[in-house]
């Protein structure tokens, strides 16, 4: 199974403001900034007031990982600048191959590419899988 569960022991770090630096220490070497931490500080203040400890606990991991200093390897300068929009690029007049991939959310058993075929009634799988979708046999299948 790929379930994982996000935990943290903060250990005797026992305030917001403690758990933050201790969290920043591990996942981002430190380099977590002063206005970053103040918004950390108060999500988990504000979900442990309101859902309680544990609950704050996993709020606080999710956003130390969402957070830019989590992402990158050097110190976050803010400058208060807006940034350059990129402008658009100008399309190719090449022809150009593309795989477009579509992930399509359940329905594509076994059974619905291949059917089982009867085989004169000797495949034990033509009755299963009739039986299992409460249908009648299809008239389409191919042999």
């Amino acid at each position: 199974s790929s379930v994982g569960y996000l935990a943290y022991d903060h250990g005797a770090a026992e305030t917001a403001s403690q758990k933050v630096e201790e969290l920043s220490t591990l996942l981002t070497a430190g380099r977590l900034s002063r206005e970053n931490k103040q918004v950390l500080v108060n999500s988990y203040t504000h979900f442990k007031h309101i859902h309680g400890q544990n609950f704050a606990d996993g709020v606080l991991l999710k956003l130390m990982a969402s957070s830019p200093e989590f992402h990158t390897s050097n110190t976050l300068r803010k400058t208060g600048a807006p940034r350059s929009v990129t402008p658009p690029t100008e399309p190719s007049r090449r022809p150009y191959k593309a795989i477009v991939y579509i992930n399509l959310g359940g329905g594509a058993d076994s059974f619905n590419i291949l059917t089982p075929h009867s085989n004169g009634k000797e495949c034990a799988l033509y009755d299963e899988y009739f039986e299992a979708r409460g249908g009648q046999p299809n008239s389409y299948v191919f042999v």
